[in-house]
């Protein structure tokens, strides 16, 4: 499912947005919206990611928690 999402978000961005880094520029929200919406959605992913796996106390679990994320 994780892999269906980023497929669409990513089909959304467009060649322009990509150009010459707009999303670090002003007025990124106009330029490059989809890309700003991938990164958000990437640090969102991120960040449950690693939680799910710090809240496991076991280093085996953890390990298994990791590789099934990976």
């Amino acid at each position: 499912q994780i892999t269906l999402i980023e497929h669409g978000l990513l089909l959304d961005i467009g060649l322009w947005e990509l150009s010459g880094q707009a999303w670090n520029k002003e007025g990124k929200e106009q330029k490059a919206p989809n890309v700003l919406n991938y990164i958000a959605w990437f640090n969102r992913l991120s960040r449950w990611v690693s939680t799910q796996i710090i809240q496991l106390s076991d280093e085996v679990e953890r390990a298994a928690a990791i590789t099934k994320f990976v």
